[in-house]
């Protein structure tokens, strides 16, 4: 079977997928609403390919949209107020939309975007909501950027308003930092906005500019490899992260006036500065600064279709967020550590905010079964429960897929 054809069957196996999942989330509404919704929507998972906590340092990204999405279907209730279904998590949310307040639970990302589109005037009113998503939660694939960026489409189809994407983006990540407390950078809810099928997007996080990128795989897989263990501590040591750059921020223009953000520091500057932070700080910087670099390389090395340079990027960027972030743990370490030990896989890092979650590996299609058996069998060894993977297909994200 040529490339082409594999492309085209991939394509008719995530339509299929789509379809069953659509057909049961109206079955689902129907059941608990009644009737058709007015309104559906669908917003993607996303992994990043290489780029890591760079972006809320105003820094550079390389994400892609995946072909995990969660779906949401929607009419007006008619009243103030909205109550919230989903086929994957336990309970239902209600409340006012004259009074919202953040509860710690699966509702807060919704009420993020309605208090947020409220707050800007837009007329979103009281309306009933299912949601089912093929996103793994916990995962690291930005699950909650998905149902953020859901919410927003679909009360957009439900209320006849329309925001460009990039507001929307930044729009979604204020109700983040508001609702659910984590100070998220702008990247998950863009790319699960502004993704495209086969290309990666390289976003510049200060301006907003993008790109997206081409993305040739060639004869080669990007897997995903759920750790399944749960990020306790992501919300509070990323936020922690995100101060200690501050931190690293003030000192450095202290001496170099131009540093606004990381963005603008060079490593000769960052070690020049060395000696005036703690270590700490010292390596948190540098694993930023280094990490722009890697993220602009490899988008040239994508261009000219260079798949083993970026591999060995991604191992750089690993080793980095390491070492220096110190956002692994054991268990994302040795499901990396393996796949390198593994003939036929070109690359492999964390991705996401870290604690937890999930690796992504550029696998050679030869060995994907010496990949997924070999690293079973060490996790299992080793922490007595097996690992979940999936394949992560470059996808559409919400802007495009809806437009439909």
């Amino acid at each position: 079977m040529d490339r082409m054809d594999k492309r085209i069957r991939r394509a008719e196996e995530e339509g299929c997928r789509n379809h069953k999942m659509e057909s049961l989330l109206l079955r689902q509404f129907r059941e608990r609403f009644g009737g058709k919704p007015e309104a559906k929507a669908c917003a993607p998972g996303r992994v990043n390919l290489i780029g890591e906590h760079t972006d809320y340092n105003d820094g550079y990204v390389l994400p892609i949209a995946i072909s995990r999405r969660i779906c949401a279907a929607a009419s007006k209730s008619g009243t103030e107020t909205v109550t919230l279904r989903s086929g994957n998590l336990k309970g239902e949310v209600a409340f006012d939309v004259g009074a919202i307040k953040p509860s710690g639970d699966w509702g807060d990302y919704p009420k993020g975007i309605v208090a947020k589109l409220r707050e800007r005037r837009f007329p979103v009113r009281g309306f009933n909501a299912c949601f089912l998503s093929n996103v793994p939660i916990g995962a690291g694939v930005s699950s909650s950027a998905a149902m953020e960026v859901v919410v927003c489409h679909l009360l957009e189809k439900l209320f006849g308003f329309s925001i460009p994407p990039e507001d929307e983006a930044v729009l979604c990540q204020q109700a983040e930092h508001e609702f659910a407390g984590t100070r998220c950078g702008i990247m998950d809810q863009f790319v699960s906005i502004l993704g495209r099928a086969d290309s990666a997007l390289f976003l510049d996080c200060r301006t907003l500019r993008y790109e997206h990128v081409p993305f040739s795989l060639g004869d080669c897989v990007l897997v995903a490899c759920d750790s399944r263990v749960e990020r306790g501590l992501a919300t509070s040591e990323y936020n922690r992260r995100r101060a200690e750059c501050e931190q690293g921020v003030k000192i450095l223009s202290e001496r170099f006036p131009a540093v606004k953000a990381l963005r603008d520091a060079t490593v000769a500057e960052v070690e020049e500065c060395s000696h005036e932070m703690p270590e700490e700080i010292f390596r948190r910087c540098r694993h930023v600064v280094t990490e722009n670099a890697r993220v602009l390389e490899t988008v040239e090395a994508m261009r000219e279709n260079r798949r083993e340079r970026i591999g060995e990027l991604m191992n750089l960027s690993h080793d980095s967020l390491r070492d220096d972030y110190c956002v692994s743990c054991a268990q994302l370490d040795l499901l990396v550590d393996t796949a390198r030990s593994i003939d036929g896989v070109l690359g492999s890092r964390l991705t996401g905010a870290g604690f937890g979650g999930s690796t992504i590996s550029l696998v050679h299609r030869s060995a994907i079964d010496e990949f997924q058996n070999g690293i079973t069998e060490a996790y299992l060894k080793a922490f007595d429960t097996a690992p979940r993977f999936f394949e992560c297909i470059a996808s559409d994200g919400a802007e495009r897929a809806n437009k439909t």
